[in-house]
């Protein structure tokens, strides 16, 4: 009787722990396009200049390829967010003048050091832009004080950190009296989703027939009218997942002794049976 009741506190434990934090579903094997909204403050002066901080706070709010694949809910008592944080500092400024006005072209890089002290020393030197987290408990605000809102959209559970690894890897701002908007390509630096990721294409980087990346986004932004932060962000970004992460081999030890476990509770039984 006992191998029976461990083996159902086992599988009992396995699904709990399988509820306990919802992620993000997304298709394999094709590029899923997610739709995220972003609210971000700029250090320094009104005028963009080089050394400036642009971050902010992140929420996906949608995964579609082809049709939708995960809905954010973040409504009482069901809350099912993936959000996150950024943080990049202004490398360059340039500015063409037009008959329509000046245009800014913006190059974002690594900061340095973070004033929100989300990003460690470490993750900047390794080239940090991005942390995304997924939670059940806590949905992502941007009504708050500024605190408030980083701890909303990081206080989760850590879903990858990404930036700059690579020659193709970019961060773009344009400002103009026509519109505003932001577009890069980053890499995966610390892989926690439980997927194995392809490169997507990304044409709007410099590189003549484009750049391969693991996370592409454009985006347009506007000025927001009072609160805490400044300016609002909108979608999309596009990753493309391969396949699940293999077990590591504690699970595989643990499935092998859920399975020896009823392997034995049925010998038990059998032998129950012929006495």
């Amino acid at each position: 009787m006992k191998p029976r009741i461990l083996f159902a506190a086992a599988f009992f434990s396995c699904v709990v722990a399988g509820q306990a934090s919802a992620a993000p579903v997304f298709t394999m094997g094709v590029d899923n396009s997610i739709g995220f909204q972003s609210a971000i403050n700029k250090t320094g002066g009104s005028a963009i200049a080089v050394g400036d901080l642009f971050y902010g706070v992140i929420n996906m709010q949608t995964i579609s390829a082809g049709k939708t694949t995960w809905n954010a809910n973040n409504v009482s008592p069901s809350v099912d967010s993936f959000t996150g944080y950024m943080l990049t500092r202004v490398a360059s400024v340039a500015a063409t003048a037009t008959s329509y006005g000046t245009f800014y072209s913006v190059q974002l890089g690594v900061a340095g050091s973070d004033p929100n002290h989300v990003f460690s020393t470490s993750e900047l030197t390794s080239g940090a832009m991005m942390k995304l987290y997924t939670d059940t408990t806590t949905p992502y605000t941007t009504g708050g004080s500024v605190a408030t809102d980083i701890a909303h959209a990081t206080d989760g559970t850590p879903w990858a950190t990404l930036g700059f690894t690579g020659a193709s890897n970019y961060w773009s701002v344009a400002t103009s009296p026509l519109g505003n908007a932001a577009f890069g390509g980053l890499n995966i630096i610390n892989n926690n989703t439980g997927l194995n990721w392809n490169k997507v294409l990304d044409t709007n980087c410099t590189t003549p027939g484009g750049c391969l990346v693991d996370m592409k986004f454009v985006a347009t932004f506007n000025p927001t009218v009072g609160g805490a932060w400044q300016i609002d962000l909108n979608d999309p970004a596009t990753m493309h997942p391969v396949s699940p992460v293999p077990l590591p081999a504690a699970a595989w030890l643990m499935g092998s002794g859920l399975l020896a476990l009823s392997g034995l509770a049925k010998r038990r039984k059998k032998c129950g049976a012929a006495a």
